[in-house]
């Protein structure tokens, strides 16, 4: 009865998969093709964790090693500011996108934004499915191997409250967090990973790739905007 368990779970997860890939065309994100246009930055630092920290068990595509990285200089300042600039506007109209907990963050999908989507889909998704698959090098044969599960731009601010995210597993493979402010905006926060027992805090345009299945979470932020 195992064999059939697990021959009809994985019967299960490759029609998931499918429906996922389908509803990332009707969102309107593009697919990377098999080389980009910019080198992928290096990873300046990176933390080995125990595979069975994603709970996947022994038929998981992770092995024990690195399962985060940190990569300096994904998106430039610039970048960053753009996409501040329009989830912002969006934002102040009321509009929120509820992806995780309405009265924790504030947030929208790239996918409602028509300026961000044209500069993900043309610059921002190969150059970060670039960092992720060289990151990942040992499970993704590349950056054409990946397509998106779903790209948010998430606001956190103390004075209102809304300073964090709960603990998760997010539902794709690889997961990234770009900060889009400097360090100094903020006091506290970063991207709390379980099973390293700490926050990893980055600069602005800097990546954190890791395993989407490391229970993960928004820290608290106790001063300013992240």
């Amino acid at each position: 009865w195992h064999q059939v368990r697990v021959t009809e779970g994985r019967a299960r997860n490759v029609a998931a998969h499918r429906d996922e890939m389908a509803q990332s065309v009707r969102l309107g994100f593009a697919r990377v093709g098999p080389s980009t246009p910019d080198p992928a930055p290096v990873p300046a630092e990176s933390w080995s964790l125990p595979a069975e920290c994603l709970g996947m068990g022994p038929a998981g595509p992770f092995p024990d090693g690195p399962l985060a990285f940190a990569v300096p200089d994904a998106l430039t300042t610039e970048e960053c500011g753009r996409l501040i600039a329009e989830a912002s506007v969006l934002l102040a109209s009321g509009e929120q996108y509820v992806y995780t907990l309405a009265d924790r963050v504030r947030e929208v999908a790239v996918h409602q934004l028509p300026g961000a989507l044209a500069w993900f889909n043309s610059r921002g998704l190969p150059r970060l499915a670039g960092v992720a698959a060289a990151c990942f090098s040992d499970v993704v044969d590349g950056p054409d191997d990946l397509w998106v599960y779903d790209a948010l731009v998430i606001h956190y601010e103390a004075a209102s409250g809304r300073t964090h995210t709960p603990l998760h597993r997010d539902s794709s493979l690889l997961t990234l967090v770009v900060p889009l402010v400097a360090r100094d905006a903020y006091e506290g926060g970063g991207t709390y990973l379980e099973p390293l027992g700490e926050a990893v805090a980055l600069g602005a345009g800097s990546a954190l790739v890791h395993a989407s299945a490391i229970r993960h979470g928004g820290r608290p932020i106790t001063g300013g905007s992240r």
